[in-house]
């Protein structure tokens, strides 16, 4: 039976086999990696990967960012109603009390959007396998609890695949990394992804690989750095002109997407600008945004978060009884 691995992260998404000539990750669209965004741009019309991450720019409010954070979540959240509350669907409590969102009159829940992503990269690895492909392995964020894990396993199965197991994404990475077989020890693994944090030590011998503690935060990641950001600048913008971005979801989204592609070049740079043009319409004319951000600016307004993701660290090795020290 054929099983492909899939990673379905909060930001971007892949599927992999692992077969006779080793790990081969799967193309999707050119790349290996999907945004795991979903678009409806018209009744009946779904658009996932990057054609629904290009809509952020004109039409954000009928585009879903990062549905992963929704999973197994009831309505009231309050984390959740962050993400949906500049949307242009209509949000309501379905009768389990969980997250719905109403789309050109169609009704989804956050599994039937994460179905979406899933049912694009079946797709893509039957094609490029040359067999219909029905069975995975999936990885979970160790802070998905089983309302979290159960979402996930139910979009799975609405997008046709069984689920054969599923592994935390810390231990993923350590099996990805493919120590020596004849290397034993401990091995700390700290994953920030798009949208969740996670932090765990594993014990790892010729045989096996054994958790020994984890933990995390469901509510830290990459898309928390792009915010930080872009609230900045919208405060800047608000003082100038008296317009708060963040009530308006398209001008929003731009200013996200845009503030993300800061963030990548600042990986590589000492600065980058962000600009967004024609941001607003004023007696004057449009109006748009152009700011130059360093690297040492960026670090000061993250530093928060960073130290979040330290703190958690910190706390997991502590309720272990283990020390830095005594991490390989």
């Amino acid at each position: 039976e054929l099983v492909v691995g899939i990673d379905f992260g909060t930001s971007y998404s892949s599927v992999a086999l692992l077969g006779d000539r080793g790990l081969e990750l799967i193309p999707i669209e050119g790349d290996v990696m999907m945004p795991s965004v979903v678009s409806f741009p018209a009744p009946g019309e779904v658009i996932v990967g990057d054609e629904a991450r290009a809509r952020l720019a004109g039409s954000a409010q009928w585009t879903v960012v990062s549905p992963k954070r929704l999973l197994g979540r009831l309505y009231k959240d309050q984390s959740a109603q962050r993400l949906f509350s500049g949307l242009a669907f209509r949000t309501f409590a379905g009768s389990d009390r969980y997250l719905r969102l109403e789309a050109h009159g169609q009704i989804y829940s956050a599994q039937d959007i994460c179905a979406e992503i899933l049912k694009v990269l079946r797709a893509r690895a039957s094609e490029h396998l040359g067999e219909d492909v029905r069975a995975c392995v999936l990885a979970a964020p160790v802070g998905f609890g089983s309302l979290q894990r159960s979402a996930l396993e139910q979009a799975a199965k609405q997008a046709g695949l069984t689920v054969k197991t599923v592994v935390s994404e810390p231990t993923a990475a350590v099996l990805a990394q493919g120590f020596p077989s004849d290397w034993s020890g401990k091995v700390a693994v700290y994953d920030f992804g798009g949208g969740t944090f996670d932090f765990c030590v594993l014990d790892v011998s010729e045989s096996s690989y054994r958790e020994l503690c984890s933990g995390g935060d469901p509510w830290l990641g990459g898309d928390d750095f792009d915010i930080r950001l872009a609230e900045q600048l919208a405060d800047a913008f608000e003082r100038s002109t008296q317009v708060d971005l963040r009530s308006r979801a398209v001008e929003w989204q731009k200013l996200l997407f845009a503030a993300e592609a800061a963030k990548r070049q600042l990986s590589e740079a000492s600065s980058a600008e962000v600009r967004v043009d024609d941001l607003i319409l004023t007696a004057e004319g449009s109006k748009g945004l152009s700011s130059r951000v360093t690297t040492q600016v960026f670090e000061q307004l993250t530093a928060p978060l960073v130290q979040r993701s330290v703190s958690v660290a910190e706390r997991v090795l502590q309720q272990a009884g283990l020390e830095p020290k005594d991490v390989d």
